[in-house]
């Protein structure tokens, strides 16, 4: 006789409405740092800068068009990465 183990049984519990209380809570911890085209995400700048976002001039363009004070950091952020 065999013994079957539901091993996912206390996370199958959890009903959709927590789930998306829970989305909502950290949505900012799941913003992504790229967007589907493969340009920054301006969301993921303000919320958690550009410390860890590998930055390309094509970056620091786009932003000038929206934003001259983020087209600043990442010309900051662009030239920490060019002298390591």
């Amino acid at each position: 006789m065999e013994i079957w183990q539901n091993k996912y049984k206390e996370n199958s519990c959890i009903p959709k409405s927590e789930i998306k209380k829970q989305q909502h809570i950290h949505r900012k911890d799941l913003i992504q740092p790229r967007n589907s085209d493969g340009e920054l995400n301006r969301e993921f700048l303000e919320v958690h800068g550009a410390k860890n976002v590998r930055v390309s001039e094509h970056d620091i363009r786009q932003a000038g068009k929206h934003n001259p004070r983020l087209e600043r950091k990442l010309t900051e952020q662009f030239k920490k990465q060019q002298r390591r």
